[in-house]
């Protein structure tokens, strides 16, 4: 799950670390994946450290009476020094280096942030590690829009920067599963099952 809908002053700002509240829409959204979710059967509930995607994940943990699990692999890329800035404030900062990460985003980091490549990686690792705890087992996760990507890009083999073909809207479900051969199948992507923002701030 992508997070809800944060606090429309910060929609479309570059925010990774920076910790945000949702807005009445994102805590709808949350509810709204709770009750989605709430015939299926679950093992584990874990969330990015982030106070948008712990506030999102609140909902379904306590109606299904479960302990919200916080795993740090799962917090969105850090973008350094333009945590909580918009791109055209990046741009007008710092158009150099601005241009230089949108041109490999795998390659450069913002200032003092993560570049692609170690994000990815992380996510990976994650991953991986949740996969080998959990087999065979069903994990709700809820975390950010590049999180869900880095998920897709692991698991089909695709490179990550290929991923942002693929919508990341507020308040999402998407589902990825594993057979005993290692064999990943998306079967949900970019559902909301709640109301949808008119902006998804990516």
């Amino acid at each position: 799950m992508r997070h809800g809908e944060v606090e429309a002053k910060f929609v479309g700002a570059f925010i990774g670390r920076t910790d945000v509240a949702l807005s009445d829409l994102g805590r709808h959204q949350g509810q709204a994946i709770a009750a989605y979710l709430e015939e299926a059967e679950l093992d584990a509930i874990v969330a990015s450290p982030r106070r948008r995607a712990l506030d999102t994940a609140a909902p379904l943990a306590k109606a299904k009476g479960m302990t919200l699990t916080v795993r740090p692999a799962f917090a969105e890329m850090d973008f350094g020094q333009w945590d909580g800035l918009f791109w055209p404030q990046i741009l007008a900062h710092s158009p150099g280096h601005a241009e230089a990460w949108q041109g490999d985003v795998m390659a450069h980091a913002a200032p003092g942030g993560e570049s692609g490549s170690v994000f990815q990686k992380r996510v990976a690792d994650g991953l991986d590690k949740l996969r080998d705890e959990f087999k065979g087992r069903t994990i709700a996760l809820f975390g950010h829009a590049g999180v869900s990507r880095a998920i897709l890009a692991h698991s089909l083999g695709l490179p990550y920067v290929q991923t942002f073909a693929f919508a990341q809207d507020y308040g999402n479900v998407s589902a990825v599963g594993w057979n005993e051969e290692e064999f990943a199948q998306v079967a949900v992507w970019n559902f909301v099952p709640g109301p949808r923002a008119k902006k998804q701030g990516d």
